[in-house]
């Protein structure tokens, strides 16, 4: 039946989807029945699979689902306190759940993981530039190499992010020698992204990552501070905490004279937040969409930040104040 579902058209894709969950359900198998709920959307579904299972390793391995899905906790009940509690009612009762279940949910041990499975597969081991372009292997002649070297630098910072994300220990930037400071081989834009790629090198660190990021933060240089606000949200993606430090940093940029600060602290606080859909966001977000005082890019940005935020959620009150924006909105500014 749930091969078959991609090629039925709507409604009857839903109702075989449903029909399997239930048939899965009745066979107490939950991690089956828990896949197809996350592919509905369905809270309720998704609550009533989660305190399905009597057997605690199963819980486990359900809470790893949701946690790689980025479900949101008040749909299985667990109260985060910022405001959505009420909203988690309608889905069932408020749960309180054991440690162990909570880091899981909050994905407190995937970086732990993640480097784990790249130490067992031999890649955890930093790559330079000249390692991933083979650059002895070329046969160049004269300056040609050294052509368009602003964006031979900006691609490499982008390249140096992606092959290293997540190991903390990149020779470009996170273990940079004292003075040789790849940020600084570059200009404006690529400032910015060369301070912003720590925190793809520096992914789900919320400990030690911060210490890397946060001397940036107080750099003179614009540009290599918008960056580092940008780092400390790719940084917290995908990850809870309590702290919430990522809120704490980039909350007070979200009202700075500077329009640079400000759009890359948006879309940090939105890259945090990612699918948690923290309705306590929406005061401090939200305003920015509606203001006809604030610059297009300003408001844009906060939407997409709030779409990042309540992905999939349908949120009345956000794309209504979107619409408006839209038909309020001189069309040159659009």
């Amino acid at each position: 039946m749930v091969a078959c579902v991609p090629l039925l058209p709507p409604p009857d894709d839903v109702a075989f989807l449903r029909t399997a969950h239930a048939i899965y359900v009745q066979h107490s198998k939950y991690p089956e029945a828990m896949a197809l709920a996350i592919k509905l959307g369905d809270p309720k579904l998704i609550y009533s699979d989660f305190h399905g299972p009597a057997n605690p390793l199963m819980t486990k391995q359900l809470a790893f689902m949701l946690a790689r899905a980025q479900i949101p906790l008040q749909w299985i009940g667990v109260p985060v306190g910022d405001g959505s509690e009420e909203a988690s009612a309608e889905y069932g009762p408020t749960v309180e759940l054991d440690q162990d279940l909570l880091d899981i949910l909050y994905n407190t041990g995937l970086l732990e993981h993640f480097r784990a499975f790249g130490k067992e597969l031999s890649v955890e081991e930093p790559k330079s530039l000249e390692d991933i372009y083979k650059t002895h292997l070329e046969n160049t002649r004269g300056a040609s190499a050294n052509v368009d070297s602003a964006r031979a630098n900006l691609a490499g910072t982008f390249v140096n992010a992606f092959v290293n994300a997540g190991f903390g220990n990149d020779k470009l930037m996170v273990n940079a020698e004292d003075g040789s400071s790849w940020i600084y081989k570059n200009k404006d834009h690529g400032m910015m992204s060369a301070s912003a790629s720590l925190g793809l090198s520096l992914l789900w660190d919320t400990d030690s990552g911060l210490s890397h990021v946060d001397k940036y933060t107080y750099s003179n240089e614009e540009y290599i501070k918008a960056g580092a606000l940008l780092a400390i949200g790719i940084m917290h993606s995908g990850v809870r905490n309590d702290s919430d430090a990522a809120n704490a940093l980039l909350g007070e940029y979200l009202s700075n004279k500077s329009t640079l600060l400000r759009t890359n602290a948006i879309v940090g606080i939105g890259l945090a937040h990612a699918g948690h859909q923290r309705e306590d966001l929406v005061p401090s977000l939200l305003p920015l969409v509606a203001d006809e005082d604030v610059s297009m890019e300003i408001a844009s940005l906060a939407a997409l930040s709030l779409g990042f935020i309540f992905v999939g959620s349908c949120h009345g009150e956000i794309a209504s104040t979107i619409l408006q924006t839209f038909m309020e909105r001189d069309e040159k500014a659009l």
